[in-house]
Parts: structure tokens; sequence; C-alpha cells
């Protein structure tokens, strides 16, 4: 948080003598690229760029017949570009030497691999990961391919064996939570749960005696203070006797927050979306604790179902970006990513795939489930 970013916290009482959080202001900051360390080198042609890079322009209204806008853009590494041996470590970078990429397959005489061309690393096709004989493998990280609340581990399977890479569904941890405690456990509802109407939403929050005021947003909060300003629904929960005490709080017991202010009534919570759910404790009039972890649910829908059908725009180049593709296919419960029109499931084995087969794809450098 920037050093002249304030906040003032206040306690109003209101209906069913509630404590309610009200947060106010914050001044300045910066959000800029130049605070991101990315070095970028804007153009108007791909004749301005590198060799292995292309110019991506923003689109512009004014220029909505050729879709390339009147702005300079930012060079963009593109893997097809580089050569044999080399690829993309960021898009902002050159060519480097890589152990794999689009260009260069992995190379092996008795072991199926793949590339992750996200990672440039070669991966067991079984999906076999840790020490396997003579050599180690890890899984694949699909960078920008796995919607929030996904992220790929090597699982043991024990001990004198070799593990297998599994997808993992669990709680995000909260952007800036290592600068405030972090003893705030959510024990409900489990990440990526699906309630069938706002009427079954239920928190379950330990691990502090101090107030605990629950947040929903609709976007994953940037840092532990986002969460009050964007909020539409928040709860209060009072003090506890015993930190180990689960304290529940449910959705008629909140109320819904309309641009910060707090309103009589729960509301009503938006359906077939991701929503977001964090969790503060405060004493006096600061923070002082906020949970390590945000949770995601849905209210009606689990999301996109797999195989539905999708559209996502790519840029003034035609490519478009892995998280693109991700978002268009969003879904609590399995990793989707829009691959040729359609939801496509990510896999790691053929066990991902409910009677499908778990195939390479050599243009995205991805695992997606091929139904027989």
């Amino acid at each position: 948080m920037p050093s002249n970013c304030h906040f003032r916290w206040s306690v109003v009482t209101m209906c069913r003598t509630a404590i309610l959080l009200v947060a106010c202001g914050c001044e300045g900051g910066s959000n800029s690229a130049a605070d991101s360390g990315v070095s970028t080198r804007s153009c108007m042609t791909d004749i301005d760029c590198s060799y292995s890079q292309v110019c991506v322009r923003p689109p512009s209204d004014t220029d909505a017949g050729s879709n390339i806008g009147t702005e300079p853009g930012v060079c963009e590494c593109r893997d097809e570009l580089c050569p044999q041996g080399s690829g993309c470590i960021d898009r902002s970078s050159g060519c480097r030497a890589v152990p794999c990429s689009k260009t260069a397959p992995c190379q092996s005489v008795s072991t199926a691999l793949y590339c992750d061309y996200t990672a440039h690393t070669c991966n067991r096709l079984n999906g076999q990961c840790g020490t396997v004989g003579a050599e180690t493998y890890g899984c694949p990280n699909f960078f920008g391919w796995l919607s929030s609340g996904f992220y790929v581990t090597c699982v043991s399977l024990g001990s004198n064996m070799p593990g297998l890479c599994q997808f993992q569904n669990t709680h995000l941890p909260t952007p800036g939570a290592d600068k405030t405690g972090t003893d705030v456990v959510f024990d409900a509802p489990s990440d990526g749960h699906t309630f069938e109407s706002e009427y079954d939403v239920v928190f379950g929050v330990h691990g502090t005696t101090l107030p605990l005021f629950v947040f929903v947003t609709t976007g994953m909060p940037t840092d532990p203070t986002t969460a009050a300003q964007n909020a539409i629904w928040g709860a209060a929960i009072p003090q506890s006797s015993l930190a180990t005490q689960v304290r529940q709080v449910g959705y008629r017991e909140g109320n819904a927050i309309v641009e910060g202010v707090w309103q009589s009534s729960p509301g009503v919570l938006p359906h077939d979306v991701e929503l977001y759910a964090m969790a503060y404790a405060v004493n006096a009039d600061t923070i002082a604790q906020v949970s390590s972890e945000v949770v995601r649910f849905r209210i009606g829908s689990a999301g996109v179902a797999a195989l539905s059908p999708c559209d996502v725009e790519g840029d003034s180049t035609g490519y478009i970006s892995p998280s693109a593709r991700t978002q268009a296919c969003s879904n609590t419960q399995m990793p989707l990513t829009c691959i040729g029109g359609v939801c496509q499931r990510l896999c790691l084995t053929n066990v991902d795939c409910d009677g499908g087969e778990c195939d390479f794809d050599s243009q995205f450098g991805i695992l997606y489930c091929r139904l027989q």
C-alpha cells in the first residue's frame, strides 16, 4: 500500500444492533506500468520491434475499420518467431535459449515428453513427476491458462515412487496479507462452492477473538483494503472469547453495500458470476488481522459447462492471450479454456477427462481433454 494511502475506520450502529464498518479515503498511489519493473518498447509497426517481436496496437473507435488503433502500441515477443532452441521468457523480452519451446520440442528416445510453452520445461505425458528413474520431472504450470483458485502440484504416491501431477482447487492467498496478521481462517464455504441461492450462503470463520467483518466482492481484491471499498455485501460478527471458536454469519444477517454505503437490508447477490469473500478482524480503529485466503464462490450455476461454445476477440495482431481464453470459460469446479470456439477441459492425465483422452496440443503447449 502506498505510504500516502490512509484509511479511517468508524463504527456505526444500525438496526439489529450490528456493528458495521465503513472505510473512507485513499489518496494517491500508482498502478502504472512503470511500477511493475517490466521494460516495454513502444511502436507503430512491426518494423519498430526486434526480429522476434510484433507491434500490438490498441483498438480505436476512430480507426475501427483497420482495428489497429491510432495510438502507439507495445512490442511483444512471439515464440514462433524465435530461432530453434530459443523462446520468449516473457512477452516484453526477446528470444532466449530455453530447454524447449514452440520451435524446439522436447527430445527423448525412451520417454513421451511434451513442452510447457509458458515455462519452457519438458514434462511427462503420463503425468508422472518427481524422480522417475535417473531423471527428475516437474509439472506444467499452465501460466495464464488456469482460472483463479486452480494450480498444479506434484502429489506424492509413496516412498521410492514417482509422484503424479494433479490440479488443486484451493483458497486464493490474500494479496498483501503478509503485511498484517493472518491467523483468520475461513472454515466455510469451501473454495469454488456453488450455492443454489443467496439464502444458502453461510460463512464460517475462526482464528481471533476480535470483532470480524466479512466482505463479498465481484472482483479479486488487489490488496487487503480494497475489499471494504469495493464490497457489494458485508456482515459484522461480534467478538468471541475463544479464537478457535468458529463464528458463522449468513447472507440474511449481512447488509448490501452500494458505493461504500451500508444499506438496511441484505439486498440481492449476483448469480452465475464468481464472487470473492474476505474476512477482517478489527481492533479499535485499525485492521488487526486479515484472512490469509480469499474464498471464491458462486450462486446459481458453477459456471460455463465443458464443451459450451465460446468467443474471444484477439488483439490487433489476432493474438488471444491464455487469460482471455480462460475468462471466457469461467468455472469454479474444473479448469476450462476457450480453444477453437469451444470450452475445453484442461487436463494432466486421462483421469481428468471422464472417459476421454488427455492430449497435448502443439499449437498452444497445453493438455486438454479429447472426447472419444
